[in-house]
């Protein structure tokens, strides 16, 4: 998503709300930021464990278009973006627990993932405070990291690669908003995002000179814990 674009639409209608006047404000629109916390098979470091995705806290935003039908249910649109790290020191000392007679080094590209879902809202809607609960079904593309690890002792060398790898699949997220308005159309957002789906991947795996394929299945449960500002009109 182009962000400087997207500030700039949010401050034009920003301004425009707050130049006029109104009274229902079903629609609502809202863009956040914050961090996003793996857990699970996603965050998991154990070397027992084929499932393990050894992903760390990263960052994650969102944009959020919301229209209530009814005086408590409605309809709503979500854009979300994380990024997780891979958890490089655990994996090296895996590696080491595999052979601590060799140096090890490692490097690594995060975990990406981009949703847009769609689905339903229950709302209370108070003077001061909205309150929200989402329930959303989407499409997500996920990105899996790209590894290069090298191991040597004091002779031989070898460099193993893992190539980053794309996948389109279905998640589900649940989640739930609290809005303080600041104002007649303006309001401070906090966010709790649930996101969970299972992309499965075909990746490139370089040992030295031979090159194979395989296949992979990772778990990804996180939580997205953000605050931004939200309009209604």
């Amino acid at each position: 998503m182009n962000k400087n674009i997207l500030l700039f639409l949010f401050c034009v209608l920003f301004l425009h709300l707050n130049a006029q006047e109104s009274t229902k404000k079903r629609f609502r629109l809202g863009l956040s930021a914050g961090v996003a916390v793996p857990f699970g098979d996603y965050e998991s470091t154990d070397v027992n464990d084929e499932g393990a995705g050894f992903a760390r806290v990263g960052l994650c935003e969102a944009i959020n278009v919301g229209y209530r039908f009814a005086d408590k249910f409605g309809i709503v649109l979500q854009m979300n973006a994380f990024r997780n790290p891979v958890d490089e020191e655990n994996m090296k000392n895996m590696f080491r627990r595999m052979d601590p007679s060799l140096y090890w080094n490692l490097q690594s590209d995060p975990w990406v993932v981009n949703s847009f879902s769609g689905g339903f809202m229950y709302s209370e809607i108070y003077e001061k405070i909205d309150l929200d609960l989402r329930v959303l079904i989407g499409s997500c593309y996920v990105i899996s990291p790209a590894l290069d690890v090298f191991a040597a002792d004091n002779e031989n060398s070898v460099r193993i690669t893992q190539h980053e790898a794309s996948s389109n699949t279905m998640g589900i997220l649940l989640g739930f908003s609290s809005r303080f308005h600041l104002g007649q159309y303006v309001s401070l957002s906090l966010n709790l995002d649930y996101l969970s789906l299972t992309p499965e991947f075909e990746v490139l795996f370089v040992y030295g000179e031979e090159a194979s394929l395989y296949s992979l299945s990772q778990k990804i449960d996180v939580l997205n814990l953000s605050a931004g500002l939200a309009v209604r009109f």
